[in-house]
């Protein structure tokens, strides 16, 4: 039982490590292109993936948040190690879905503005 509690805690806190390392990065260039830059100053010229990123770059944060409640349940015993697993799939292919969305609002919200 020891031994399974480490395995989760080990699991668990390199997760919520990355994940956390993932969205402080991710907020701290959305936060700056959108509060600095002077092209998204103007909501009638952002293309509509941009708009879209803009309301809910901040929500990135329910991933970490989540990864924490799973790693405290698991510790806690009400977790199997297959469940914890699983949720560290599902985390990293939700960050690759929400990398490819962040990298594609700014790629093409770039490429708008150059053309």
């Amino acid at each position: 039982m020891l031994e399974d509690r480490k395995w989760v805690v080990a699991l668990a806190v390199g997760a919520l490590v990355c994940s956390v390392i993932f969205c402080a990065a991710e907020s701290i260039v959305a936060r700056l292109e959108f509060t600095y830059a002077a092209w998204t100053h103007h909501p009638v010229l952002l293309p509509p993936i941009v708009a879209a990123f803009r309301q809910v770059y901040l929500f990135i944060w329910i991933m970490p948040i989540a990864t924490g409640v799973i790693g405290v349940l698991a510790f806690m015993g009400r977790l199997s190690k297959l469940a914890v697993a699983c949720w560290i799939s599902v985390l990293a292919i939700a960050h690759l879905v929400w990398l490819l969305f962040w990298a594609i609002a700014f790629y093409l919200a770039n490429q708008t503005f150059l053309a």
